[in-house]
């Protein structure tokens, strides 16, 4: 890539095609080819924010939706148009339900309950044209307008828009729901935990069991909420998560994909640091690295800094850490120090008992970014996880949205963090 064809990084846009046709692009495509070979109903994959989950689920909306527009533009230089033709035929031919919770941010369960439903009303306007086109009965119309003024039965909403799609087309949709834990943990933080889990469930059992007009669905998040809590009965349901080993090279960016880009801008020079800043995670035992930051680190001419910091809102975070033991608090302090520490992960999580299990704090914050686990064998067959700080970033968010924390309320901690020489801008996080 020459210097006057370079394009600019993608920051601030998850628009596929926008990405595509104007910013630089890292190819993530042939994870259509591993969902459909993987044949699933229904898809779950669950990975830390800011590591690409939005863009990859707008990838799948323009690959697989139809649309009077030719979307296959998009996909002809890419790895996906240069595999088997039976995976191009799956192009540009259902119809495609999009929907993303990422802003449902509220502080009652009424405001949310608002948002949801006008969420809901969106697709059935996005598909007004088709679904009031004579092609329904009088009885599905009157249903699809109630959706549409505000009247009708939101968890019926997934069951009822598959079945007059996939009537209208000939062809059962996809549906893709980004960010679905979001108004999950926001109940949780706010108080109205119960309501928003019982309209989810019942939201999603419509729209996910045993549903006979969905090709298939995929759902993102940070967290994978345990299946006794929201996923109760869906027995077609596969996930994802930071420690399985399918699907790990699509969400961040692996080694060969940093140095190609360091490659096309010209700072190859650059790569040690990048990989002390913003590698060191493991996905299914997969060395990755943070997009986001990588890409903040080239945009900003390759300075250095925190970028994943402050990206989002980690009250959670600090909920969790209130009632922290001081044998847990102790921990947090060896691993900032760049210690390790070995525990079993548990990738389901049900709000109400992380505060009751030591190691569930842990596995919280390696679902969320904050520590990464690397498979530890205690012989053949049993296995834990070595628990570390990733790199030098996460030392500083870690410092900043964890330790911090607990000062306010641990005078022990609070001079230990007065002592604080920012160890960690040395290289004790390596991968």
């Amino acid at each position: 890539m020459g210097i006057n064809e370079r394009k600019q990084v993608p920051i601030g846009t998850s628009d596929f095609k926008e990405i595509v046709s104007e910013y630089y692009y890292i190819d993530k495509t042939l994870l259509i080819k591993d969902i459909l070979d993987t044949k699933s109903k229904v898809f779950l994959f669950s990975r830390p924010r800011r590591f690409g989950k939005t863009s990859n689920m707008s990838m799948l909306k323009y690959y697989f939706e139809k649309t009077e527009e030719d979307t296959s533009v998009l996909f002809k230089d890419l790895q996906i148009w240069q595999q088997d033709v039976s995976y191009r035929n799956e192009q540009g031919i259902y119809p495609v339900i999009f929907l993303t919770l990422k802003d449902v941010k509220c502080n009652s369960w009424e405001e949310t309950y608002l948002k949801l439903a006008d969420i809901i009303t969106r697709q059935f306007i996005y598909y007004e044209k088709d679904l009031l086109g004579g092609r329904l009965n009088t009885f599905e119309e009157n249903y699809c307008r109630q959706i549409m003024n505000g009247t009708g039965n939101y968890t019926d909403y997934e069951g009822a828009l598959t079945e007059y799609l996939t009537k209208i087309y000939g062809e059962k949709p996809i549906l893709l729901l980004d960010e679905y834990d979001i108004p999950i943990q926001q109940g949780y933080l706010k108080g109205f935990y119960e309501a928003v889990i019982t309209f989810i469930r019942n939201w999603l059992s419509g729209g996910l069991k045993d549903n006979v007009n969905l090709k298939f669905a995929i759902l993102t998040g940070i967290l994978r909420v345990a299946k006794e809590s929201i996923f109760s009965g869906l027995n077609n349901l596969e996930v994802f998560t930071i420690i399985d080993e399918p699907f790990r090279q699509y969400f961040g960016f692996t080694h060969d994909e940093v140095k190609k880009l360091t490659e096309d801008y010209s700072c190859e020079e650059k790569l040690a640091e990048i990989k002390d800043w913003y590698d060191g995670y493991y996905f299914g035992n997969l060395d990755i690295y943070n997009p986001w930051s990588v890409l903040r680190y080239i945009k900003n001419g390759c300075r250095p800094e925190a970028y994943w910091l402050g990206t989002s809102s980690n009250d959670i975070i600090g909920q969790l850490l209130d009632d922290t033991e001081l044998d847990t608090q102790e921990i947090l302090k060896q691993l900032l120090d760049g210690g390790s520490y070995y525990a079993t992960i548990d990738s389901n999580i049900v709000y109400p008992e992380i505060f009751q299990n030591k190691n569930a704090i842990f596995s919280f914050l390696v679902m969320t970014g904050y520590l990464k686990a690397k498979k530890h064998y205690l012989n053949e067959t049993y296995y834990d996880y070595e628990l570390r700080i990733p790199n030098k970033e996460i030392g500083i968010a870690y410092k900043n949205e964890i330790i911090q924390k607990l000062s306010v309320e641990n005078k022990k901690f609070s001079s230990y963090l007065n002592d604080l020489k920012l160890r960690t801008c040395k290289s004790t996080y390596a991968p």
